[in-house]
């Protein structure tokens, strides 16, 4: 099974902005409510899969777009991480 992750994001403007990018790079996302358990700072994240963790990780190191943090999702919760 394909291992799920989280970007979360300081604002709703920077969320909508890497959805766009994203999906102009071919990369399967979904918007999502960001669980509380994980940050109450912005109210929306965006979801993505293992297959695409390269392309993300390019559009992170290249500066396309701006992330607060990285979850891989667990069994039981998010696990912190850095591509």
């Amino acid at each position: 099974m394909d291992k799920e992750y989280l970007l979360t994001f300081e604002n709703s403007h920077k969320a909508i902005e890497a959805e766009s990018i994203m999906k102009d790079n071919n990369i399967c996302i979904l918007i999502m409510p960001t669980p509380t358990v994980i940050t109450r700072s912005c109210g929306i994240c965006i979801k993505f899969f293992e297959k695409d963790t390269h392309k993300v990780k390019a559009l992170i190191d290249n500066g396309a777009i701006k992330i607060k943090s990285i979850l891989l999702k667990t069994a039981q919760s998010y696990e912190l991480i850095s591509l």
